[in-house]
């Protein structure tokens, strides 16, 4: 059960990790590029909380 709710943490984690570096990296960029990006990355996350287990 621990080790359960561990790897799900470190699930968690590592996707968050990888959404701020993808923010942090957009935030670099020219705003209309920007604006494409950040709408992307809002697209591919909506998708992936609603098609999670």
């Amino acid at each position: 059960m621990i080790e359960e709710i561990n790897l799900k943490n470190a699930e968690i984690l590592a996707i968050l990790t990888m959404v701020f570096d993808e923010v942090r990296g957009i935030y670099e960029l020219e705003k209309g590029v920007r604006e494409y990006e950040l709408d992307r990355l809002k697209d591919t996350l909506m998708t992936s909380f609603f098609y999670d287990e």
